[in-house]
C-alpha cells in the first residue's frame, strides 16, 4: 500500500521542499498537497490519507481550528496530525496537543537545519512509527 501523506500548506516554496525532499527520501509515499480553505472539501471527498501535516500559519485559517475541524470527523480521527510552525510558543503547543495534534515541530529558519529536520521527520514516520491504514509502509 502506498502511503498517502495530506499536506495544508499555502507557501508555495514550502510545499516544493517538502515534495523534493519526499521524493527523495521516500518516494514511495504519495503527497497531496491542499489550502487551508480547501480541507473541508478535501475532507469530504479525499481518501484518507495515513498522516497530515498541517502548517499552523496555513493562512487564511487557524490551525487549531483546522486541528479540530479534523478530529472531528470520524474517518480522520485516527489519522495522525503534525504540526508544523514558525514559533514554538508554549500556549500554542499546548493549544495544539489540546485540539488533537500528534505531534508539534518548530521550523527551524535556517535552510541547513530545514533540511536536517525534514530528514528526520521522514526518517521517523517512514521507517519508526506505524501509521493507521497501513502494515508495512517501506
Amino acid at each position: 500500500m502506498v502511503p498517502l501523506i495530506l499536506m495544508i500548506e499555502n507557501d508555495e516554496d514550502d510545499r516544493l521542499l517538502t515534495r523534493e525532499h519526499f521524493q527523495r527520501c521516500w518516494p514511495e509515499a504519495q503527497i497531496e498537497f491542499v489550502s487551508p480553505i480547501d480541507v473541508a472539501r478535501w475532507l469530504r471527498h479525499g481518501r484518507s490519507p495515513q498522516l497530515i501535516i498541517l502548517s499552523m500559519n496555513a493562512k487564511p485559517c487557524n490551525g487549531i481550528d483546522l486541528i479540530r475541524q479534523i478530529r472531528d470527523d470520524r474517518e480522520y480521527a485516527s489519522s495522525p496530525i503534525v504540526v508544523l510552525s514558525e514559533t514554538a510558543l508554549p500556549e500554542e503547543i499546548r493549544a495544539s496537543y489540546s485540539a488533537g495534534a500528534s505531534s508539534f515541530i518548530k521550523k527551524p529558519s535556517a535552510y541547513s537545519e530545514v533540511l536536517e529536520k525534514i530528514q528526520s521527520f521522514i526518517s521517523y514516520w517512514s521507517h519508526t512509527a506505524e501509521l493507521p491504514g497501513s502494515q508495512v509502509l517501506q
